[in-house]
């Protein structure tokens, strides 16, 4: 699930049960793959974007065989609890940290409910408590309620300076795409081109650096423009609609600072205006497409002053 907390800015919540280890002899295999699949899932469908994972992993740091570090070493993700308790997660093969009975005194023992999060470069992200909320699970004799610790983790979050994102427009359809992690320091923007017709099929962005950025198919007319020095776009508007009961981007007219203006495709009834923050810049976009835009929105990147001097 994508939560979006501000304008432009997502955090992809993932709630994971794995498999339960069995008596048959491929079953711990289930529970190792289960973890891999979501780490590939990750990979796949979040680049670029904060992330937090929470649920029952069945797994222990301490087991020999678990493979929950998946998360930490290839996804880039932070175990909550591992932060709380110093930032060294216990060591494969070592005793069992086991909880006792009852509500745990600390936060010391380890839980099979975990709970990972990772930032992006448009947020800082991080936990500000890990608690065991056993104790306001009880029965009126004071028993908990359930086998396990309830967890629960507090996060805050502050926005990054100099990069911005805008909302996404369109449908959930086609493949994620996310220019973020690979657009370069102090990045501008040389040109653009917008290829359309009936709809918004693709576009191309090439940075001042040479890097380009090639998305969605190659239908339609293609229709650039080569921004001058100072340039920038500022604004840009889109529309979408309905085709073959996938929603998609229909209409792309983007505007820079200098009353300059690109466009493709066929406007529909359902538009917004993407507005870079004053002093900002398309660079990049992110969102979801296939032979045609699908899903897309805009990443901002703040623009020197292109005064010159006296």
């Amino acid at each position: 699930m994508r939560v979006r907390i501000y304008e432009g800015v997502y955090i992809d919540m993932i709630n994971l049960d794995t498999e339960v280890a069995g008596t048959l002899p491929v079953d711990p295999n289930v529970r190792l793959w289960n973890i891999q699949q979501v780490a590939d899932f990750i990979d796949a469908n979040s680049a670029g974007n904060a992330v937090i994972v929470v649920g029952n992993t069945h797994s222990l740091y301490t087991g020999f065989m678990d493979n929950i570090r998946l998360f930490t070493i290839n996804n880039g993700l932070t175990d909550a609890w591992v932060q709380a308790i110093g930032g060294n997660a216990p060591a494969s093969g070592a005793d069992v940290i086991v909880c006792p009975p009852g509500v745990p005194s600390n936060i010391g023992c380890e839980g099979i409910d975990k709970v990972f999060y990772r930032g992006s470069p448009i947020i800082d992200l991080s936990s500000s408590g890990f608690f065991y909320d056993t104790s306001r699970f009880l029965t009126p004799k004071g028993v908990p309620l359930f086998k396990r610790n309830p967890i629960r983790v507090e996060f805050v979050y502050t926005l990054k300076s100099g990069l911005r994102q805008s909302d996404l427009c369109g449908g959930p359809h086609g493949t994620w795409f996310n220019d973020l992690p690979s657009i370069p320091p102090s990045p501008k923007l040389s040109s653009i081109t917008f290829r359309g017709g009936r709809r918004l099929d693709g576009l191309t962005l090439t940075l001042a650096s040479g890097q380009t950025f090639i998305h969605g198919g190659w239908g339609g007319n293609p229709y650039s423009l080569a921004l001058t020095p100072g340039e920038y776009i500022t604004s840009v508007k889109l529309c979408w609609g309905k085709r073959h009961g996938h929603t998609r981007n229909f209409y792309a007219e983007a505007t820079t600072n200098k009353g300059q203006s690109l466009r493709a495709g066929k406007m529909t009834n359902d538009c917004a205006t993407a507005t870079a923050p004053i002093g900002y810049g398309v660079v990049g976009t992110y969102g979801q497409a296939g032979d045609e835009m699908d899903q897309l929105g805009f990443i901002y990147a703040e623009q020197a002053s292109s005064a010159e001097p006296f």
